[in-house]
C-alpha cells in the first residue's frame, strides 16, 4: 500500500474499469528450406472504449458513464500497438541462430487520460521470453529515478516498449546425448509516456 500512496498513477491503473474492446492481429511468416531460414511477423492492435464511449455521448454527454454497486466502476479508453519480428537460421542440425525484435507502445485517452493503461494491458520486461536476467516485471521504466527494488517490485509496467533478443543454440552431444546450449544477448527496457 505504501507504494501505492507513493504513485498516483500506479495506484489508479489498479481501479476497477471495464475493459471492452476489438482486438485485430495480422500474422506472417515464411520459410525458406533451401536455406534453412524463417521469418515471422506479427502486429496486434487492441483497442477499449470507443464504442462506449460513442453510446455515452449519444445519450449523456454531461455526465461520466459510471456504473457498479457504489458507482466506482468506469471504463477504460486506450489503444496499443505492438509489433514482434523473429528469424531463425538452422546453419547445421547442430548449430541455429535465433532473433527477436519486440516493440510497442500504449495511449489512454478521454475517459482514461487520467488513469493511463490498466495494470493488466501495461507492458513489461524480464523474464525467460524476455529480457532474461530479471524477473517478470522487475526491469524498466527506462528513465526514472534511482529506486530501491523493494520499493517498486513486482510493478514495473510502463506504456513503451523495446527488446531485442538474440541467440545462438548449439549441440552439446559430445558432453552427453541430447545436452543443448545457447549463448544470448538481450537489449530493452520500458518506459512510461507520462510523468
Amino acid at each position: 500500500q505504501s507504494t501505492l500512496d507513493d504513485n498516483p498513477l500506479l495506484a489508479r491503473s489498479f481501479d476497477p474499469q471495464l475493459i471492452a474492446g476489438s482486438n485485430a492481429t495480422f500474422s506472417w511468416s515464411k520459410q525458406n528450406s533451401h536455406s534453412k531460414e524463417s521469418f515471422t511477423f506479427v502486429a496486434n492492435a487492441d483497442f477499449s472504449g470507443n464504442l462506449l464511449y460513442l453510446i455515452d455521448q449519444m445519450f449523456n454527454p454531461d455526465e461520466p458513464f459510471i456504473f457498479g454497486i457504489n458507482q466506482e466502476i468506469t471504463y477504460s479508453q486506450y489503444s496499443i500497438f505492438e509489433i514482434d519480428g523473429r528469424y531463425f537460421k538452422n546453419y547445421n542440425r547442430n548449430l541455429t541462430f535465433a532473433m527477436r525484435v519486440n516493440t510497442g507502445i500504449g495511449f489512454s485517452y478521454l475517459n482514461s487520460k487520467e488513469s493511463g493503461l490498466p495494470y493488466v494491458k501495461q507492458f513489461f520486461a524480464g523474464g525467460n521470453t524476455g529480457i532474461r536476467g530479471w524477473q517478470v516485471r522487475q526491469l524498466g521504466p527506462g528513465g526514472e529515478p534511482e529506486l530501491e527494488l523493494e520499493d517498486v517490485f513486482p510493478f514495473q509496467a510502463g506504456d513503451f516498449k523495446a527488446e531485442l533478443n538474440t541467440e545462438l543454440r548449439f549441440s552439446l552431444d559430445f558432453l552427453a546425448s541430447g545436452m543443448e546450449g545457447a549463448v544470448f544477448a538481450d537489449f530493452g527496457n520500458i518506459w512510461s509516456l507520462k510523468d
